[in-house]
């Protein structure tokens, strides 16, 4: 599902089954009030690839309290929020990407912009940084919380590519210190990048393999 590029009322209808089912030539189907032959008012809209959109529709767009899952999507998993006119915008918003990182904070599309959290289950140092985001990326002091230590505020980093870069001080980490990269854009995460050396699964600059990934043989 390409959400940024998801517009029902483009779709083309197939038939319509009680008044409350409506089935597009693309294979996918809503079931839910309608108006006019359109989503409107509580639905769930279901595509070929099994994902799922369920919420409040208005005039065919998204509108309201919507949540979506996603599968077959090489960046989104989950997300759950308002909308208004098909636009992902508020303050209590919350994306769960494909790399398991997921963001809770202020969105306009399914952009990082306001207040808000990245929260990263895998990281060895980070459990999550919380700032204010313009376009995805963080605009003056962020806050970073360490596993097992007190939150603390810097203005030293760097951006590079799509990752943040802090250097931890001692007191911090209590030992030398230590140059971290704090992915900030997982959207730039791919399922499958194919290589002269094989398959490619994991996060890439420029398709090229940068900081963790698996690479399988295709031969």
């Amino acid at each position: 599902m390409i959400l940024e590029n998801l517009d029902i009322t483009k779709l083309t209808i197939k038939s319509i089954i009680n008044d409350n089912v409506i089935i597009y030539d693309n294979s996918s189907i809503y079931q839910g009030q309608i108006l006019n032959k359109l989503p409107h008012g509580n639905g769930k809209y279901i595509t070929k690839d099994k994902s799922k959109i369920e919420g409040s529709f208005k005039n065919g767009h998204l509108h309201g309290e919507c949540d979506i899952l996603c599968y077959d999507n090489d960046i989104y998993s989950h997300i759950t929020g308002t909308w208004d006119n098909n636009i992902f915008c508020g303050k209590n918003q919350k994306i769960i990407y494909n790399s398991a990182t997921y963001y809770i904070g202020e969105t306009y599309g399914y952009i990082k912009n306001g207040y808000g959290s990245m929260h990263y289950s895998g990281s060895k140092y980070v459990e999550y940084i919380e700032c204010n985001w313009i376009n995805n990326i963080p605009n003056n002091k962020i806050k970073i919380k360490m596993h097992d230590k007190e939150l603390f505020e810097t203005s030293l980093y760097n951006i590079r590519d799509q990752f943040l870069i802090v250097e931890l001080e001692y007191k911090v980490l209590e030992k030398d210190n230590v140059l971290i990269e704090i992915d900030i854009h997982p959207e730039i995460w791919v399922n499958n990048l194919k290589l002269d050396e094989g398959i490619y699964t994991g996060y890439s600059v420029n398709n090229v393999p940068h900081i963790y990934g698996t690479l399988v043989s295709d031969t």
